[in-house]
This record gives structure tokens, sequence and C-alpha cells, in this order.
């Protein structure tokens, strides 16, 4: 009896506990709709109500446990909690317990839904099938579909209605980063009118701007600065001039560095001084430390930015519609930078010119300031390099082609050398690289096995200091992977006492060959087109590579004296399209734009959105990454990209997909998931590539050498095309 009277009491204090922890008052309650009954006691549901530290299971465990101490007393002896649970690696029980009473929490109450809908969102954002949500739901571990669709709308209304009021009152300042969307849809039950087609459209993401002068977004400024047509005086001279050699000449050294600490162990420890001097000595205009960017992704529309009408409705769309930019509101609206590829950078261009007899600034779109992204300018350098260095399909013996090089690493030949695969080509020329550096490394140490060459004076404690080592690395910058060395290897050799005294390696046998305009009959050529080739490689690479290493580290800077070299280069190698919006934001940057709406777009030019130093990325990779996901969703549902699934649902909350399920493995302290594929062990690549330049002598320098490789210095010839009359074209066309 007394028993059954106890066991009577502690039924009645759980139901009470229960009444409790389902009320409104509790803290788990999301409201999912903007109608029905919770629209009178909860504000509308925001991203901040499902993700953060205070909505993961520890967090819920805490909150039971305050409310409902009888309730979690019960289920963590029936669980067999003790206090060396949150030990256990594998399935903590209190963790169980916390889920456990979350879902008898929504048994009880369905307003109650605040850890069912976070694994909603959760299983939604992994595309779990509809069947595995109808089961879970029922089993109280989810919402339905139906709910998680209502959430992610309500979401991104409450995120588009914040960020509208911020900047109609001024409180926020905006870009965008606006790309093509496409996915081809498969017809797979063939019907009248059915057929298989290509679903085209546009994405966008509202990125905040931070650190601005409020004078940046003055659109009567940047229309009178323009109107002086101040970029009618530019000259090739003053392009040259301007770019800061002595810094090209730092950041290489750190780049022969890198590559040398990072290949030998006993090195390695070099590395955080190379990273504090990129940081540092080299750095230009650095994005700040725990800088986060913060991201709003605009709906998706079904423009067509290929055409001018296409761009003018996306624009339209995005700034007017979605962000409330009125252009009509003022008589100068205030500026919203926009960027793209380099087709999104021209079209703009071409829809401002369209319209600039317009009586309005804001129906002539001068509030609409296009800027050129930098991952696809990147990927134009990386084809241009690959297809210059690579040489002819069916001759590798040359050991200075790129060709060479991959056929020993077993690397095929691109298939499409006008545009190669990103990541394929970048490993290509990144380990290629490496290689080679290594190998001048161990020429200058007098080594063949530079590993050990080092490993040995680690143990005799006679290792160079961090500034003998960088003061080797300017000398072989000089040596081996500038324009000067260049021409000195293919015309006349090493000069004794200077830096471009290049080790000399045997006489070229005059019957081996000759190579394109190297020499004839009547003139002897004693320079070396071999080691030539090489240094000119070794120089592009280290420009694309301090590309990649300056986004990463943040500092706009640096990727800009890069960029004036590459107006040049991309001239000088066919691709005059990337040349010429290289020279028209060079002249924006120098001449057309007032000095806050310089400072303002640099210092936000570049993303973080983790937060994290060292992951900072261009801002078209991050649209890429979002089209990536809209693009799976696409091929799955077969939508238009202007339908509401695509503009309401899932292209604003396409950000939070990414982030969503690292936040909470991180709570549930689960190992981080690097998302990527490991770096793999490239050994064996390195030895084969060292191997065949020893064997070959490639850097040293032999008299006479020439083979069937031949690249053009993509940087001269462009200097030269700018001179015969490119530089005056394009003056006359945009001034």
């Amino acid at each position: 009896a007394l028993s059954t009277w106890a066991l009577k009491k502690v039924a009645e204090r759980v139901d009470r506990e229960g009444r409790i922890l389902a009320s409104s008052d509790s803290g788990f309650h999301v409201r999912v709709s903007r109608s029905g009954k919770a629209a009178e006691r909860n504000a509308p549901m925001s991203w901040d109500d499902v993700m953060g530290p205070k909505v993961t299971l520890p967090e819920i465990q805490r909150q039971i446990e305050d409310k409902g101490p009888v309730s979690w007393s019960l289920l963590s002896k029936f669980a067999a909690v003790s206090q060396n649970s949150d030990e256990r690696s594998r399935r903590p029980p209190h963790l169980v317990c916390a889920s456990a009473a979350a879902s008898l929490i929504f048994a009880r109450s369905s307003y109650a839904n605040l850890y069912p809908l976070v694994n909603g969102l959760a299983l939604y954002g992994a595309k779990v099938p509809t069947s595995a949500f109808w089961s879970l739901s029922r089993a109280g571990y989810t919402v339905s579909t139906f709910t998680v669709n209502e959430a992610l709308a309500t979401a991104a209304d409450t995120c588009s209605a914040e960020l509208k009021d911020a900047i109609g009152k001024g409180r926020a300042k905006v870009r965008i980063v606006m790309d093509n969307i496409q996915v081809a849809t498969t017809e797979r039950d063939f019907r009248i009118g059915s057929q298989p087609k290509m679903i085209i459209g546009c994405a966008a993401t509202a990125i905040v701007m931070e650190n601005c002068d409020p004078a940046a977004f003055d659109s009567k400024a940047l229309d009178d600065q323009w109107k002086q047509n101040l970029r009618k005086t530019l000259t090739v001279d003053q392009i040259l001039e301007d770019i800061d050699n002595n810094h090209l000449q730092l950041v290489g050294a750190l780049h022969w560095l890198s590559a040398l600490f990072a290949f030998v162990p006993s090195l390695k420890s070099y590395n955080t001084k190379v990273t504090e001097a990129f940081r540092t000595r080299a750095a230009i205009h650095r994005m700040p430390d725990g800088h986060r960017t913060k991201l709003y992704p605009l709906g998706t529309n079904n423009a067509n930015e290929a055409t001018v009408g296409g761009i003018r409705d996306a624009i339209n769309d995005f700034l007017h519609t979605q962000l409330g930019v009125d252009p009509d509101a003022a008589e100068y609206p205030t500026i919203v930078p926009v960027s793209g590829d380099g087709l999104t950078f021209e079209q703009i261009h071409r829809l401002i010119r369209y319209n600039s007899q317009e009586q309005s600034a804001g129906h002539r779109y001068a509030h609409a300031v296009p800027i050129l992204e930098l991952w696809h300018t990147k990927w134009t350098d990386l084809t241009r390099v690959i297809s210059t260095h690579y040489g002819r399909s069916t001759v590798t013996r040359d050991p200075s082609s790129l060709g060479s090089s991959a056929s020993a690493i077993n690397v095929p030949r691109p298939g499409n050398m006008k545009k190669v695969d990103y990541y394929p080509g970048a490993h290509t020329i990144t380990t290629v690289l490496t290689a080679r550096m290594v190998d001048c490394w161990s020429i200058f140490f007098g080594t063949n096995d530079i590993v050990l060459y080092f490993a040995e004076r680690q143990a005799s404690g006679t290792l160079p200091t961090f500034e003998e080592f960088e003061a080797n690395a300017h000398v072989l910058v000089a040596r081996y992977s500038s324009t000067e060395a260049y021409e000195q290897a293919l015309e006349s050799g090493p000069v004794s006492g200077t830096d471009m005294d290049f080790p000399v390696g045997p006489v070229w046998p005059a019957e081996s060959g000759r190579g394109d305009g190297d020499g004839d009959g009547a003139n002897e050529f004693t320079g070396d087109r071999v080691l030539a080739n090489s240094i000119l490689f070794m120089r592009d690479a280290i420009w694309f590579n301090e590309v990649c290493y300056a986004v990463a580290h943040g500092d706009i800077g640096r990727v800009l004296e890069v960029l004036k070299v590459w107006i040049f280069t991309f001239s000088g190698s066919g691709h005059h399209k990337y040349a010429t919006y290289l020279l028209e934001m060079y002249c924006n940057f120098r001449f057309d734009f007032p000095k806050p709406l310089v400072q303002a777009i640099l210092s936000n030019y570049l993303v973080n959105p983790s937060g994290i130093d060292g992951h900072f990325s261009e801002a078209d990779f991050m649209q890429e990454q979002h089209n990536g996901v809209l693009e799976d969703h696409a091929q799955k549902k077969g939508s238009e990209f202007h339908e509401p699934h695509y503009r309401k649902v899932l292209s604003p909350s396409v950000r939070k997909f990414l982030e969503f399920n690292a936040e909470q493995e991180e709570a549930l302290g689960l190992s981080k998931r690097s998302k990527t594929h490991g770096v793999p062990n490239l050994r064996d690549e390195y030895r084969a590539l060292l191997q065949m330049y020893w064997e070959k002598d490639l850097h040293k320098f032999c008299v006479g050498r020439t083979m069937d490789h031949a690249p053009v210095d993509a940087f001269a010839a462009g200097v030269q095309k700018m001179h015969d009359g490119a530089l005056g074209r394009f003056l006359r066309t945009s001034t």
C-alpha cells in the first residue's frame, strides 16, 4: 500500500513537471508559422531560435533537470546515468535521456517542438527521403516535412524583414554577389509537351559591409568623379610603375621558404615564421583577425544573366524587390556594389551603358557598382598557366614542360585546355612547383638528398637561422623565378658574382635539335631554353600561389598587386576579356571611385563565414558553394528557380544548411569532420619528379640546350600588346 501511494505521488509529480516543461514558458515552443494560435503569444521564428549554444542537447538537458528534476531522475536511473557517463564516447546516456525527454515533451504538446524541429532541419538539409520523415515524425523524433518547410519560410521572412529594415533605416550597408545557376533535368516519362530541359536562374547573397565610411555610399560623389574622366590619362608605363616589385620579391621569397620548410621535416618549426611574415611584413590590406562575415542568401529567380534583359531583371529583383533599395527614393540612391564572375561583370556594365541616357540616377543604375570577383579570375589564370606550360600532347621528353612532369606522376592531360578542371589543375601546378623549388634548394646546398642533409645539420646543431634562409630565398627568387632570370638563361647564361650565377651543367650537343626561334645556322644559340622554360613556369605558378595564399589570409592588398601583373599576362596569352575586366577594375580603384568607396570595397572584398583566421575566401567561390546545394535540390525536384519552394524556402536557407549540422555535431561532442578529402601523401610523386629533374640537370645551365617546348612569356607579350594599342582601344571604348 505504501509503495502504491508513493508511486502515485511520484506519478503526480511527473505529470506536474510535464505540464511545466510543455508550457509556453518552458522555452521549448517555437512558432513556425506567422498565423495560428501561437501568433498572439510568440514572435515569428528566426534562425537564432534553432541555432546557437542555447539550442543543443546539453542545454536542453540542463533545462529539464532544472524544471523537471524528478522526471530526469527517473529517466537517468532507467538509462543508468552515472557520474562517469559523460566520459562515454559512444551514445552517452545523459544525451540519450535528453533526446528522449525532448520527444516526450513534444508528445505531450505539439507546440513544444524545439528539439524535434532542430532534428527536422538537420534531416531536411541532408536531403533525407520523405518516407523517413513520415516514420520519424510519427515516433516523435522530428516534426513533419510540412512543418520544416513552414519553419524555413518563416525564418527566411524574418531575416529578410530585419535586413530590409536595417537597410531602409541606414543601419546596414550591403553588397551582393550573384551568379547564374542552372541544372539539366532528365525526363523519364515522355508525354506530349514533356521533354528534358535546362533550368536556368540567378542566385545571389547579400554581404553586410563593415568598417565603412558613410560617405562611401554616396552615388552623387561617384557620379561626379566619373564625369571627370580621369582614366583617359592612363599609360602602360603608369601601370608598370605601379607594380610593387619589391613586394613581389618579398612574397616570392616567402613562397620559396614555405616550399622548403613544408618538404623537410627537420625545418617544419620555421613555418610559423613564414606565416608571421606573410601576416606582417608582406601585409598590405588585411581584414581584421576574427572577422566573421554576415551573409544573407537571397531568393532565387529565373532571370538569365547572359542577356541584358536578364541581368536587369535579376538586379531589380535582388536590389529593389528583396533588399528594398528604392531607385526613386532619392535623386541619388545609396550605392550597392554588385559583384560576380566575368560574364556578370560585363553584363552589368552593358546594362549601365544601355541606360546611360535615363534622366534618373536610379534608372541609370548609378547605384549598382559592378565589381569583378576573384575566384573565377584565379581559375582563368590557372588555365593560362597550364595551357602555356603544358607542352605538346605527343611530346613529353622536355623536362621543363608541365606535361612531362604530369606524365611522371601519372596525371592525365586536361581534356579541355581552354578551361581546365580547377582542383586537378591546381594540384598539378602546386605539386610540380614545390618539386622544382626543392630541386633548386638541393642544388643551392649541394646535395641530392635535402631531407637527409638538414637532418644531419639538425643533429649537429648547425641549422641556418631563419634570416639566413630568407637571404638565400631572395637569391633563388632572382635566379629561378624572375623575368630577368628567364631572359638571362635564354640569352647569355650565368653571370659570375651575381644572383644570375646559374650552376653549370654539361654542354648540350648541337645535333640534339633546336627549338623554335633558338638561333639558326648563322647565329648559334648560346642560351638554355629548357632552364628558361622552368624559370618562366615557376614565376607564373608563384603568382598563382600568391593569390591563393593572400585570399586565405584575408589580404586583398596582396591580391591586387598580382592582379596588376595579370593585366599583362592575360593580354599576352589570348585572354583578352579578362585583361579588359582587370583594366576596368584598375581604373575604377585608381581613377573612378572616391577614396571612401575604394576602402569600403577593399575592406569587404573577401568573405569569412566561419570567422576562423586563415579561412577567408572569394565571394564568388562562396556563391558557388550555395549554388551546389541548390542545384542538387533542383535535380531532385525538377522545379523552376523562381517557384516559391526555391525562392522562399531553399535559397534563403542555403547557408544554414552548410552550417547547421556542423554546429549540432560540435554540441554533441563529435569530432570535427573536415568535409573534404584528406591531403594525399605525395612522397612518391616528389621522389619521381626530383629524380627526373636531377638526372636531366633541369636547373643547371647547359649551353645550347633546347628541345620542342617553347612557351611564350605572356607578361612581355602583354606589355607589347598594350603598347601596340590594346590600352588605347580600351580607353576609347570605356571613357
